[in-house]
């Protein structure tokens, strides 16, 4: 099961797949799904459990200005190849 993490006394809110990705912003963090307040405080030795994988930003290719039911259908991965990249689209299809 993917959850999300933060590192204690840390800002960063990693998603954790197997690995943990960074999530780069806070419309990466919603985008897919997720919430503030989601995430799980975890010490330095449960943090270092998980091998670091490449960091996610989700980008948005529509404007803002549109209803939050349509949101995951304006987000896209980057073009650059990675491991993380089909198992995240996996989460908003």
């Amino acid at each position: 099961m993917d959850k999300l993490i933060r590192l204690k006394g840390s800002d960063k809110v990693y998603l954790v797949k197997g690995t943990k990705h960074w999530l780069k912003t806070a419309e990466t963090l919603t985008g897919l799904g997720f919430q503030f307040g989601d995430e799980v405080e975890v010490d330095a030795d449960e943090f270092a459990q998980y091998e670091e994988g490449e960091p996610i930003e989700v980008v948005e290719t529509e404007p803002e200005d549109r209803n939050d039911d349509s949101a995951r259908e304006d987000m896209a991965l980057p073009e650059e190849p990675n491991d993380i990249a089909e198992p995240v689209r996996e989460l908003w299809q």
